[in-house]
């Protein structure tokens, strides 16, 4: 039952923990302090404070114990039945939006370099998490993607060709002379920066194979006008392999169909990932009804049966692929209950 919206801020009292439903839904859980009563009589409750989908995703990275933060949300009144027959009731937040407070209160010097100043402040907009500096200045690129995220710009209207219009650049300039300080910071990266933060984001975050990898990285050589120095191909094999070759792999759904369909495509999923085998991760999509679009992709623990390639439908995604000679061994784990 809803009672009404809340907005109150606070330091997590732990980590930010993330689970999935058994639909796939990914939910991110943290608690705030609330303080009741007065004086001697004064006291200090937990409150349950949960944000579902992709806005969850990234939240324990930044949601860490005593990380102060400002939440606006639903009240709930949760009740259950315990296992004595018990009725219980317990608040919760259903978060809508999140502030994520600076940790460091000072202000930078004014004769500080501009450009040393780092984002300070986090604000979430639908799926995008858009940056704040310590002058309180948002990070035009993060407000575009989340434009773009929600069809409100186009690609063209990026903040490189924005910032160059002359209007805007009068503006700017105005501005500036007006606040005897630079209203717009630019920070370079360029293409080699921006191409190597996303090389290295795809093989933390995405876990693909080397061989997905070393495409990637071709692709971005060609494209800054580097010669080819990289090598042909990778080997993507499971630990132990002596072949010094690439392992033969099909998607999940040819190899139950070889081995007489013991699970479909979706409950074997779900059983990989009650097993740690594989997470259900998501991007935003402005074609889903709830902005986001759910994909599989395989743990580190799930890393050692197949590898996780760039799906050809959209790069943003993963598609795994499981190595034909280890997929007996893996039906039997799916069926025994016990991860390797």
């Amino acid at each position: 039952m809803t009672i009404n919206t809340v907005i109150f801020s606070g330091n997590l009292g732990g980590d930010c923990t993330t689970r999935s439903t058994t639909s796939g839904k990914l939910i991110a859980t943290f608690s705030l302090p609330v303080k009741q009563g007065y004086g001697e009589h004064e006291k200090i409750s937990w409150v349950q404070c949960r944000m579902f989908g992709a806005k969850a995703e990234k939240l324990p990275i930044y949601l860490t114990r005593g990380t102060k933060v400002t939440v606006i949300g639903q009240f709930l009144l949760e009740s259950w039945t315990d296992k004595d027959g018990t009725e219980k009731t317990t608040a919760v937040v259903l978060v809508n939006e999140i502030d994520f407070s600076s940790k460091q209160e000072n202000k930078p010097q004014q004769n500080q370099p501009l450009a040393n100043i780092a984002m300070s402040k986090l604000v979430l907009i639908e799926n995008t998490i858009v940056r704040q500096d310590a002058f309180g200045r948002y990070c035009l690129n993060d407000l575009h993607r989340a434009a773009v995220a929600q069809d409100k710009a186009t690609d063209s209207q990026r903040p490189s060709k924005f910032m160059r219009s002359d209007g805007i650049a009068a503006f700017v300039q105005s501005l500036s002379e007006a606040q005897k300080r630079a209203s717009v910071n630019v920070i370079k990266g360029g293409l080699e920066s921006a191409g190597l933060a996303l090389l290295a984001f795809y093989k933390q975050e995405l876990r693909i194979a080397p061989s997905a990898m070393l495409g990637a990285m071709k692709k971005l050589q060609s494209s800054l006008g580097m010669p080819d120095i990289l090598p042909a191909y990778a080997v993507d094999a499971p630990e132990g392999s002596v072949t010094g070759s690439s392992e033969v792999t099909h998607s999940f759904t040819e190899l139950l169909m070889l081995h007489g369909k013991p699970y479909t495509p979706q409950s074997g999923y779900r059983r990989l990932q009650l097993l740690g085998l594989a997470e259900r991760k998501s991007r935003p999509s402005s074609k889903h009804p709830d902005k986001e679009k759910l994909f599989w992709s395989l743990t580190e623990k799930g890393l050692q049966f197949g590898k996780n390639l760039t799906d050809t439908n959209n790069p943003r995604q993963t598609q795994p692929h499981f190595y034909d000679c280890l997929f007996p061994k893996l039906l039997n784990v799916m069926m025994n209950g016990i991860a390797a």
